[in-house]
């Protein structure tokens, strides 16, 4: 057995075993809304790393908690504004801006006794509208 097997079956365990003494747990739905800031790496030409910022979105997301420590969430956004990325050419940049996205994730988490703060990880899947367009028509629209 190697170790990610593992390490997922104990994760399996501590999110299913809740221990005699706590407290009654009631499983409960939540809904709330944020902004998200995109970026990604780019590449230059000149062998340069450079990080772009790509759009912001706002972004809602819903979710269900089973038990204390496995829940589900939904979440969906859609671009608020677009980012305009140097491309190299004088007088010419890149337009970069997101439709929209949507993904349905698990939830994971360790809730701290007498804390505001609950440290969780998400996995799961993503899709994503990211529309990139050139003000000189050098490049097509690509989507």
């Amino acid at each position: 057995m190697n170790f990610t097997k593992l390490g997922v079956l104990c994760l399996i365990g501590v999110a299913c075993s809740v221990p005699a003494k706590a407290q009654q747990f009631d499983p409960y739905a939540y809904v709330k809304a944020q902004v998200t800031f995109h970026y990604f790496d780019a590449d230059r030409p000149n062998g340069e790393k450079k990080r772009e910022d790509l759009a912001t979105a706002l972004e809602g997301r819903a979710g269900f908690m089973f038990n204390p420590f496995v829940g589900a969430e939904v979440r969906a956004g859609v671009g608020v504004d677009s980012a305009e990325l140097s491309n190299g050419q004088v007088g010419c940049h890149d337009k970069a801006n997101i439709p929209f996205y949507a993904g349905a994730y698990g939830r994971a988490q360790i809730p701290l006794s007498n804390s505001t703060v609950t440290p969780y990880a998400l996995g799961g899947i993503t899709h994503m509208r990211f529309r990139l367009s050139d003000t000189c028509g050098v490049l097509p629209l690509v989507e």
